[in-house]
């Protein structure tokens, strides 16, 4: 026996005229909505945008990023750099003690050694854990490479108080300017480096510089001599360009995360 379906039976007349009045467009068209309901939409809408950056934000971004890197901060760490700044001093008392030495000499210790230490996890096979902590290379750089510069304008504070102090004959001015413009230079130089080279060879690449442009007092008098030769408005005009050029590095590297970082939490 042939079963009945639906779709077998015939359809009348009346029953075609309202599928077909169903299938008309007129039935489906719905009504232009008010200019008010369709500002009021918009409106809404707005709150789901990325709010504009304020400078306040970036430094709390800053901040944050520093304050955690802090905590990450190892006694060993310290220990090497209480080691290098001790023989640093060492040599230069034993160079008739020379405080424009000093200055020139001891300001980039801090960098040097947090340079080593961005690359303590890459040799250690350690890497891989840190990054899925979600924090990227280029933030670690940043926090990393803030603290030490911050460090290295301390320790020229404190030598230019203990000058200042001692009554050395000496232009502090000057040799204030030459250090932040060694410092700026070899900043801006190793920041690059470091960025394009993660292991071992760019942490040797950057030794070598701070010991051309830092450490060149002391083994080198021709090299203090040149130093000394240059007028101090050229260093000061050196160390603003230098350490302006660094800032704005800074900013590029972390500006990418920084974005991601208010789009998450907004």
């Amino acid at each position: 026996m042939k079963n009945f379906n639906e779709t077998d039976r015939e359809y009348s007349e009346q029953e075609l005229d309202e599928i077909l009045h169903c299938l008309e467009l007129d039935c489906y068209q719905i009504d232009m909505p008010e200019k008010e309901q369709i500002e009021n939409c918009v409106q809404n809408l707005y709150q789901y945008l990325p709010r504009k950056k304020t400078f306040s934000d970036k430094l709390g971004f800053i901040f944050n990023e520093v304050k955690l890197e802090l905590s990450y901060f190892n006694k060993f760490e310290l220990k090497h750099l209480l080691t290098i700044t001790i023989m640093f001093i060492a040599l230069v008392v034993v160079s008739d003690n020379k405080p424009e030495i000093m200055f020139l000499s001891l300001a980039a210790v801090p960098i040097v050694t947090g340079f080593i230490s961005l690359n303590k996890s890459k040799l250690s096979n350690m890497l891989e854990l840190e990054l899925s902590l979600k924090r990227s290379w280029k933030n670690r750089l940043f926090s990393k490479l803030f603290i030490n510069y911050s460090v290295a304008l301390t320790i020229l504070l404190i030598m230019s108080i203990w000058v200042v102090g001692s009554g050395a004959e000496i232009d502090i001015v000057k040799y204030l300017s030459i250090s932040l413009f060694v410092l700026g230079v070899l900043s801006v130089m190793s920041l690059w480096i470091l960025f394009y080279s993660r292991g071992l060879l760019g942490s040797v690449i950057t030794m070598v510089l701070w010991l051309v442009f830092s450490g060149g007092p002391l083994f080198s008098t021709r090299y203090f001599q040149l130093l000394e030769s240059v007028s101090t408005i050229n260093y000061i005009l050196g160390a603003v360009l230098t350490t302006g050029l660094f800032i704005q590095y800074i900013i590029k590297m972390t500006k990418r995360d920084y974005d991601i970082s208010v789009q998450l939490s907004s």
